[in-house]
């Protein structure tokens, strides 16, 4: 298990704003297409840009790694 708590700590915040659900079903009001994303194995699809990675890095008895992908 990896704690990334410090890295955390110094992660930029996004600072786009989630929209109100409201706002979202105001916005689709009337459309006629809808699409579905089934995101359950997801968060290991996506890249780490290689110059990030180094961020990732853990050590364990057998080695040193650092995560291509999030995990």
């Amino acid at each position: 298990c990896v704690d990334y708590r410090g890295l955390n700590a110094i992660t930029k915040r996004s600072m786009e704003p989630l929209p109100h659900v409201d706002q979202l079903l105001e916005d689709t009001r009337g459309a006629c297409w809808f699409s579905k994303l089934d995101l359950a194995s997801a968060y290991h699809q996506f890249r780490i840009r290689a110059e990030d990675q180094v961020k990732t890095s853990f050590r364990v008895p057998g080695g040193q790694y650092e995560f291509a992908v999030g995990a």
